[in-house]
Order: C-alpha cells, then sequence, then structure tokens
C-alpha cells in the first residue's frame, strides 16, 4: 500500500480545487491536487471568453440572491473568503491587480483569466502543494481505520472539487458526479445551464444575428412561473443572448422534469410592457407598422415580426382593427415560443444540478453522510446568471471546504 504523500486530496483543479489548495497550504497541511487534464485551471482560463470574469461585486445578501432559493446556503462560504473583495485582495498578494467594470463584474486587470491560472498555481506549488496532472481520479475509499484511499493512495481527508458537467473540453465531465454517488450521495438531476434555447420559430432562425436589447422572457410551468430580462440574440437554432441564458437553467430543470410536457410553455416579450394603442393611434398613427417597430428593435426583425403575424409592414398604425391589434399585442409582449430543448452540456457554461444541498453543512462543507469529506463548488447544487458569481462562489466554496478540511484534521488558522 503506498504511504501518504499528503494529507489532503483535492479532486479537481478547477477553481474551487485551486482555492481549497491554497487554503489547506495556508493551514501548513500538504495537498495533492489531482486534475484529469493536462493542466489544471483550463476552463477558469476562459472565463469570460479569456478575459477572466472571476466574481462580481456585492454583499452577502446580494451574492445569495443571485443563487435564489438555495442562495442562504452559499452565505457562509462567502463570508470565508470576504465576498469578491476578499477574493481581490488574495490574488493581489498573488501578483495579480483586478478592476472592476461598470456592471460590477471583476477582472485581472491585464483582462488574462490566464494570469489568475498561473498565479494560483505557482503559489500551490511554491508552497510545497504537489499538482498532478492527467491524472483522473476513479475511486474514492474509505479504510476501516477512517483514512481515505484515492486511486490506492493513503489522505486523511479529501476535498470533492470536481466540477459540474460543462464544456467536458474544459474539464467538467461529470465524473465528480460518480464519485458523489460512488460515495452514497444523492445528485440531482445535472442539467445544462446558461445555455442556449433550441426553437422551433421560423421568424427568428430567418433572421439570426439581430438582437433585442430590453426583451422579456416568461417560463410558465404549471403553477410556477420564472421571468428575466434582458438582450435576447436571435439565432439559426433558436435564442441565446443573456436574457435567454440567464433563463435556460429553469428552462432545462422543467423541461427535464416534465419530459417536455405542454404545460411547460416560455414566452418572449420584445417591448418592455403593454401597450397603450390609443396613445399610440394619437402620436404615430400615420407611421407605417414597419416604422413603429423599428424604433423597438433591428428593422430586419421587425419585418419578420409583422410577416410572422399577418400584418402588412406598411399598413399605418392607426388603420389597425382589433384582430390585428390584439395579435400584435400578444407578439410584441408575450409570444408563446415553440420550445425543442436546451442546447447540450457542451454549449453551456455551468451546470444546473449536482450533491443534495441537504447533505452538505453549509458551515464548513463537510458530508453529513461520510466522515472528512468536503465538497466544492459546481459538484453542488447550487448556480447562478452569468457575471461573475458562479466563479465567485467556485473560489469562496473552495477556500471554505479547504479551510474546514484543515481545521478538521488538526490544520491550523488559514490566512
Amino acid at each position: 500500500m503506498n504511504q501518504p504523500k499528503a494529507r489532503i486530496a483535492i479532486i479537481g483543479g478547477g477553481p474551487a480545487g485551486l482555492a481549497a489548495a491554497l487554503a489547506a497550504l495556508g493551514a501548513g497541511v500538504q495537498v495533492v491536487v489531482f486534475e484529469r487534464l493536462p493542466r489544471v485551471g483550463t476552463k477558469l482560463a476562459a472565463t469570460g471568453g479569456g478575459r477572466g470574469n472571476v466574481a462580481h461585486v456585492g454583499d452577502e445578501q446580494a451574492f445569495a440572491d443571485a443563487f435564489g432559493r438555495r442562495g442562504r446556503f452559499a452565505i457562509p462560504a462567502w463570508r470565508a473568503l470576504g465576498g469578491a473583495d476578499g477574493l481581490r485582495r488574495k490574488l493581489a498578494r498573488l501578483g495579480v491587480e483586478t478592476v472592476v467594470d461598470g456592471e460590477g463584474r471583476v477582472y485581472p486587470a491585464s483582462m488574462h483569466a490566464e494570469d489568475v491560472r498561473a498565479a494560483m498555481e505557482g503559489a500551490i506549488r511554491r508552497e510545497g502543494g504537489e499538482v498532478q496532472c492527467a491524472a483522473r481520479v476513479e475511486t474514492l475509499e474509505r479504510t476501516p481505520q477512517g483514512d481515505w484511499l484515492v486511486d490506492g493512495t493513503r489522505f486523511v481527508a479529501v476535498v470533492l472539487a470536481a466540477g459540474g458537467q460543462s464544456a467536458p473540453e474544459l474539464g467538467s465531465d461529470g465524473s465528480g458526479f460518480a464519485l458523489a454517488r460512488q460515495l452514497g450521495h444523492r445528485v440531482v438531476a445535472p442539467v445544462p445551464g446558461l445555455a442556449p434555447l433550441l426553437l422551433e420559430e421560423p421568424w427568428l432562425s430567418t433572421h439570426s444575428g439581430t438582437s433585442v436589447d430590453n426583451a422579456r422572457l416568461r417560463l410558465r410551468a404549471g403553477h410556477r412561473t420564472v421571468e428575466v430580462r434582458g438582450a435576447v440574440l436571435a439565432t439559426h437554432f433558436g435564442l441565446s443572448g443573456p436574457a435567454a441564458l440567464a433563463i435556460s437553467g429553469a428552462v432545462a430543470r422543467e423541461w427535464t422534469r416534465t419530459a417536455g410536457a405542454p404545460d411547460v410553455r416560455l414566452e418572449l416579450g420584445l417591448v418592455p410592457g403593454p401597450l397603450d394603442w390609443e396613445e399610440l393611434r394619437r402620436s404615430h398613427g400615420a407611421q407605417s407598422l414597419r416604422q413603429l417597430l423599428a424604433a423597438w428593435m433591428p428593422k430586419k426583425l421587425a419585418v419578420g415580426l409583422l410577416e410572422h403575424c399577418g400584418c402588412p409592414g406598411d399598413q399605418p398604425v392607426a388603420r389597425l382593427d382589433r384582430a390585428q391589434r390584439d395579435r400584435l399585442e400578444r407578439a410584441l409582449t408575450a409570444e408563446p415560443l415553440h420550445l425543442r430543448g436546451i442546447a447540450p452540456f457542451a454549449q453551456s457554461m455551468v451546470t444546473c444540478g449536482g450533491v443534495d444541498l441537504k447533505e452538505v453543512a453549509p458551515d464548513t462543507l463537510a458530508s453529513r453522510l461520510v466522515p472528512a469529506l468536503f465538497l466544492a463548488g459546481e459538484v453542488l447544487d447550487l448556480d447562478a446568471p452569468s457575471g461573475g458569481w458562479n466563479l465567485l462562489w467556485a473560489f469562496a466554496s473552495g477556500v471554505l471546504a479547504g479551510r474546514s478540511a484543515a481545521q478538521a484534521i488538526g490544520g491550523g488558522q488559514t490566512s
């Protein structure tokens, strides 16, 4: 039997795993990071289009709110890191200065995500941590003595930070879920999140590349309603853009839960709210419908929408009859979309689903089922919209899990 080279095994070399390793090393505990790809942090280096949107500023309530109904689970991790400000201080100590854009998103000042990845890996190696790349962990076993065997090598504790299932070429292939199930944990069915919507809408697909900034998407599933506002982008397969990506996780969950049942409905609004047709008749009565709609959306999309509604583009606003007005009102504010699914994991940015939060202690991220097992990052059933929230959770949960693992086996306090 191999003798231990380290006390904590970190399964996964993404942002959560790297943060966990640094936290444990800071407590004076040895670690080995196992990463299945040829280098650690591949997904981290790709974030923000390669620019590195590593966090989003805001207080702990804003952070929790970003994760919806399960957001309070994430607050202890946010506190362990100190939020985005704490992350920025830690990165500055590693030599990576950061900046905040007008939306509150945090980037490395260089606008190169690779700088963050390289700084974290370099710090782990300098502090004596071992990094094993191209090392896919197949088995985790508890010994009768209470230690861990990680593919035959003995450890005292394990941090499972193997990611979700999105963008498998960047490291998240679902293997962390398999290991969690192997240990008896329940995994909430993973579905793609922050992924494009697949639709059967010729009037959208034929105008691929056009976008509307202030659109509204509404999901209706039984008694549940989810609404998101923001930009949408028409594509040859359906809809993308921030609003479509933001609602995609909820759509995927309902679509999977109901096997695409008819009561899962999606509506698109291309204007902010209900229209005052009497006012429009007075102020824009002489304008053509094409001209009216072009004030709210690209002309090409306006033409396509009018054709979809069967309304002549050159018809004056004042000459709309009630049937035309009602049809156009629906098309502009709550047009039903014919959903055929969500883009696959390979085209998604985050995984919705993962290890059931009820089986993990939020104050330590320790497993409630298995001693000396800690979980961090996307392997847990927690996800948020784009903008840096998910990466902030990865770093924060990594810090808390690494610190908790070190303390559980007698390590000191982390800085």
